[in-house]
């Protein structure tokens, strides 16, 4: 448990997220972050390149919120089916979503190599399966939807290569995985090298747009600023224009021990609601398989334990060789009602 009592992933193992202190005066900067999470602190990196002075600002530590609590898919299959972002938003609002997520991954790509970042990026494949799925043809249908949306190598196989029994599954090539905490403190250490100011515990109460733009935190001190840039899990800045359009939901998952290499080390995921989501992180003595899955609405449901137990009777079902979960944690996703 965390020292906000909730549940610490498999990733604050190995890796210490640098501390840093609270904002205690008024700061003026060109450029003020809120949220100092994967979205906020690539972005404070980005604007340092193009000359800004950028400070950020964390209500609590450095990737506490969900940026700690990831799996850390980095990927351009996305979780709501093409063919649904298709008929909400046309064909041109699916490539816009495929695209936004391809460009995301290349970026973190190129940011990893150009600084020289270690933290285990790799390419792999990922694989969507349809096993207990009672729609015969989701599958055929994603895969028209994602070569109309220009993910034109994606294909489909009557069986999937994993030695798992889950039958037929579209290939996406080429996903990315990582290590979230080592890539977010190595991008730390870089921004405070390159002159950012990033603040801790320290939390923003106000946020005001325009020619004059400032930034309230909870203890009265003044952010001054040219730019604001909310990168908080869910906006703060505009309570109602987003709020009403999106709900959280609660999501687990596990981390169980494996024998070295006993499945390939792929990702995947599957098209049930709520669906689930795999990757394999390799260990020195043991694998970890980690799964995630029984997404809900959060506080529809009152014990958490029951999610736990329902999402290692489904791996075990699947993952035969899965032992003991080493790893319990949880995160809060925010889920759009028009995808």
């Amino acid at each position: 448990m965390s020292n906000h009592g909730e549940s610490v992933s498999v990733w604050f193992k190995s890796t210490k997220m640098p501390e840093r202190i609270p904002l205690k005066e008024d700061f003026r900067t060109d450029v003020c972050i809120i949220g100092g999470g994967i979205a906020g602190l690539t972005t404070a990196y980005l604007l340092l390149k193009e000359g800004k002075q950028v400070c950020v600002l964390e209500s609590q530590e450095l990737a506490s919120g969900q940026s700690g609590r990831t799996t850390a898919h980095f990927v351009n299959a996305l979780d709501d089916r093409f063919f649904n972002l298709e008929r909400y938003h046309g064909e041109d609002g699916l490539k816009i979503a495929i695209q936004s997520h391809s460009e995301a991954m290349r970026k973190v790509e190129q940011i990893v190599r150009a600084e020289g970042i270690d933290c285990d990026m790799e390419h792999v494949s990922g694989y969507l399966f349809a096993k207990d799925d009672p729609r015969e043809d989701v599958l055929q249908r994603e895969l028209e939807a994602a070569h109309r949306g220009g993910l034109i190598n994606v294909e489909y196989l009557p069986q999937s290569p994993t030695g798992l029994s889950v039958g037929a599954c579209l290939h996406f090539p080429r996903q990315l995985k990582l290590h979230p905490l080592k890539y977010l403190s190595a991008l730390t250490q870089i921004i405070l090298r390159n002159g950012g100011q990033i603040f801790t515990n320290t939390h923003v109460t106000e946020v005001t747009g325009g020619e004059n733009a400032t930034v309230k935190t909870q203890d009265n001190c003044l952010v001054y600023c040219s730019s604001i840039v909310v990168a908080t899990n869910t906006p703060i800045n505009d309570t109602f224009a987003i709020h009403t359009k999106q709900a959280p939901y609660r999501t687990y998952v596990l981390g169980l021990k494996i024998p070295k290499n006993a499945y390939k080390n792929v990702l995947m995921w599957d098209t049930l609601t709520p669906y689930h989501y795999i990757r394999i992180e390799r260990g020195e003595t043991h694998d970890l398989l980690i799964v995630g899955g029984e997404d809900h609405k959060t506080g529809q449901n009152s014990d958490p334990n029951l999610c736990y137990e329902r999402l290692e009777t489904w791996t075990k079902k699947h993952f035969p060789l899965a032992g003991n979960a080493l790893y319990r944690w949880s995160g809060q996703v925010m889920e759009p009602v028009d995808g």
